[in-house]
């Protein structure tokens, strides 16, 4: 897990440049990650595995990423 989160940190390390750099603010730069992550999920699904299903798991593994964040902000409070 060490390496996914060191490639995490380094995405949202290009990400807060670029957006600083360009003049963007937190949103945009969160669109195009979620842009990015969608595309990026359909470019390299299995065979094996449609559509619907991939569709389920990215939307399944966002609801637990947007839980953690809500359940992390509620924890500096």
């Amino acid at each position: 897990m060490d390496d996914v989160q060191k490639m995490t940190k380094a995405l949202l390390d290009c990400a807060e440049a670029y957006a600083t750099e360009n003049g963007l603010e937190s949103g945009d730069a969160m669109t195009a990650l979620a842009h990015a992550y969608v595309i990026y999920g359909f470019a390299v699904k299995k065979d094996d595995a449609t559509d619907q299903a991939m569709r389920d798991a990215l939307i399944g593994f966002v609801t637990l990423s947007a839980d953690h964040m809500v359940e992390a902000i509620s924890e500096k409070a």
